[in-house]
């Protein structure tokens, strides 16, 4: 008898997304279990094992929890934009926002064909507005109080000059480093700098006084 997994595969994956299998309950009376794995970067012709293998894990261990009984969380979303997608559009010719949205697209099928018990209703996209204007927003504090400031650097980054943020693309550096290609760039950049993480510290953010600045 011959299985034929691509039938199988898509017969059994339809009806999850069907029947909201993976999705998470609100208000649920469940034990709660929550997994995240790192957003891939949409930004290249598409998946590859590595972010099969990184998710495996905790796909397993979602799967489980379900069969215990647990109410499982486990969202998924695309952390684009930034060098990979820069790159990948200055390669195709193609604009980094064009480029953005047709590369989740294929990213999201390729995900739902390998089976992931991803909660498709809680996607997060960093490139929609009504994501990044919260995290900007959320920079612009640390930057109020202090904790976020301008300092020099050592970056690692491909020679190709287009790899090289273009707040780091300053012709003096230390010479190669690491892997073939690869040089050492000193640069200035944003860091931030935080010695609390409660909210009775951070309300005194105000008389927190950052490292010397060079």
């Amino acid at each position: 008898m011959n299985y034929d997994f691509r039938a199988a595969e898509k017969k059994w994956q339809d009806r999850w997304e069907k029947e909201g299998v993976f999705r998470a309950l609100d208000g649920s009376d469940k034990p709660k279990f929550y997994a995240l794995v790192e957003f891939p970067y949409p930004s290249g012709a598409g998946m590859h094992v590595g972010h099969i293998k990184a998710y495996s894990g905790l796909e397993v261990v979602s799967r489980k929890r379900r069969m215990q009984g647990y109410n499982v969380l486990f969202p998924i979303g695309f952390d684009a934009f930034g060098l990979p997608t820069e790159n990948y559009a200055i390669k195709t010719g193609i604009h980094p926002r064009k480029v953005t949205d047709m590369n989740i697209e294929k990213f999201t099928s390729q995900l739902k064909r390998v089976g992931f018990s991803f909660d498709w209703d809680r996607v997060i996209d960093t490139t929609d507005e009504n994501y990044y204007k919260w995290t900007q927003w959320i920079f612009l504090k640390m930057f109020e109080h202090g904790l976020a400031f301008r300092d020099k650097t050592l970056v690692r980054a491909a020679s190709a000059i287009s790899a090289i943020p273009t707040w780091c693309r300053d012709p003096r550096t230390s010479g190669i480093s690491g892997s073939p290609n690869t040089r050492i760039s000193s640069c200035r950049g944003w860091t931030r700098w935080i010695t609390c993480r409660t909210s009775a510290c951070s309300r005194k953010t105000g008389s927190a006084n950052p490292p010397a600045r060079s």
